[in-house]
């Protein structure tokens, strides 16, 4: 089991996810007012291409 999901995580940060990620994250930043009182939680997301770079956008 671990090795097979060693195998597939060695793609998780492709060229072409980060670039769907980005996309999706630029997406998400334009609704952050609608978020703004509220609380994100990300668990096992994956590495973290989404809620990383939202991180900031909340912290404040």
């Amino acid at each position: 089991m671990k090795h097979d999901f060693n195998h597939k995580a060695e793609t998780f940060d492709s060229p072409k996810n980060i670039f769907l990620a980005n996309l999706v994250c630029q997406a998400a930043e334009k609704q952050i007012d609608l978020l703004s009182d509220k609380e994100i939680l990300d668990f096992g997301g994956g590495t973290g291409l989404l809620a990383l770079p939202l991180a900031p956008s909340q912290a404040g």
